[in-house]
């Protein structure tokens, strides 16, 4: 989120001719907060419909199934997509954005956290998008005003 707050700073750096391209950042914020709130529903229908945890499940992608996985990744493609457009409105400063190529989508690619139930982490996975959700939003309402 660190890329996204600098190129919200670097926006407030503009003149007053360029508030069609804040919009378009703004419009960019809330495309991606959309797909957080998808993602979401992915997750709360892992929690509604749980497989059966086995002691080989180390990485929730097994235990949450690959078709609800690559739902999450292509998900995760979009606001990487959101993130470059945003860039790319700024540019020539896109290089200096690390986090370019980082997904705001939690997947199911990681490790489960040991003693951790795929309940758990499909709860951790809801909230920590939830707060950047809320996030994104609140940057697109200071991006536009």
């Amino acid at each position: 989120m660190e890329d996204l707050n600098a190129a919200i700073e670097e926006s407030k750096t503009w003149p007053d001719d360029r508030k069609g391209d804040r919009e378009s950042i703004a419009k960019c914020l809330n495309n991606a907060a959309g797909s957080l709130k998808e993602a979401i529903t992915v997750w709360k229908d892992i929690i509604d419909n749980p497989t059966p945890q086995d002691e080989y499940g180390l990485s929730a992608m097994t235990l949450v199934g690959g078709e609800r996985s690559r739902k999450l990744h292509a998900i995760g493609l979009d606001t990487i997509s959101s993130k470059r457009e945003i860039f790319k409105i700024i540019g020539g400063k896109v290089e200096y954005f690390s986090g370019l190529q980082d997904s705001l989508v939690e997947d199911a690619y990681p490790e489960l956290k040991s003693g951790q139930s795929i309940s758990e982490r499909a709860n951790e996975a809801v909230e920590n998008m939830e707060k950047r959700i809320g996030v994104l939003e609140g940057l697109a309402k200071n991006v536009a005003a």
